[in-house]
């Protein structure tokens, strides 16, 4: 998946639907997630995003991947 920011600012990766597996932004590790949680959505520090283009990549091993993701402003972690 990609996207376009126009500046740096902290969000979070909303994986409802997926499964459970690893997430990585312009190749650097997220973390895990687990549709059972706790937590709903992964962390993205500012830093990381990229002014332009952005590069998020699932690895998603339940195959459960419904084809689209969610970045949001605000934190649900369970």
């Amino acid at each position: 998946f990609t996207f376009e920011a126009e500046e740096q600012c902290d969000t979070w990766l909303d994986f409802a639907g997926w499964g459970k597996g690893c997430a990585f932004l312009n190749g650097f590790n997220l973390g895990r997630y687990w549709e059972i949680g706790p937590q709903k959505r992964l962390y993205i520090p500012g830093p990381l995003v990229k002014k332009g283009k952005n590069e998020i990549i699932l690895f998603e091993t339940d195959g459960k991947a419904p084809g689209e993701i969610t970045l949001t402003d605000e934190p649900d972690i369970g």
